[in-house]
């Protein structure tokens, strides 16, 4: 009885040191699975960070472009102003000088060519202040090609990464 109590105890002890090694065995063999699951969990969330994060650039891009529109719009708003203050001006120039030419008062002939040069240097103001304006029309739209070229790049991104 002695001698079978013996192997009963060296029986469970080599049945817990069985268990126990192969406890071990599966938790070294899960690990790298694991490792892996973590790997692609910290995968899938960068992923979806970059995706928030490019959704975030798009949505800046675009509202920028609107902005850039409304800027442009508003130029050429003062374009179309420009143009009709010289055209009402050079009209100015042709009465003004159509009153010089005919004025036989020497003071009135005089009065009427000033206002000749007057309304021809205002003239010469709106045409310099149209050059400006068609430069900025021309920065905004040099600007928004550069913008819709990078909002296409990063939607393009943005379709690659949800594709893979």
């Amino acid at each position: 009885m002695h001698v079978q109590a013996m192997h009963a105890a060296a029986a469970a002890r080599a049945r817990r040191d069985h268990e126990a090694a192969l406890a071990q065995h599966q938790a070294e063999v899960a690990a790298p699975a694991q490792a892996q699951l973590d790997y692609e969990a910290a995968m899938v969330t960068h992923t979806a960070a970059m995706a928030a994060h490019e959704a975030q650039q798009a949505a800046i891009s675009a509202a920028t472009l609107q902005q850039q529109q409304m800027i442009l719009a508003v130029l050429q708003e003062q374009m179309d102003d420009t143009t009709w203050t010289i055209s009402a001006l050079q009209q100015q120039v042709e009465a003004a000088a159509a009153i010089a030419e005919a004025a036989t008062d020497a003071e009135a002939q005089q009065v009427a060519v000033q206002q000749e040069h007057d309304a021809a240097a205002a003239i010469l103001a709106l045409q310099q202040q149209q050059l400006e304006i068609a430069g900025a029309q021309a920065n905004f739209a040099i600007q928004q090609g550069q913008d819709q070229a990078a909002l296409a790049a990063l939607t393009a991104n943005r379709r690659c990464t949800t594709a893979s």
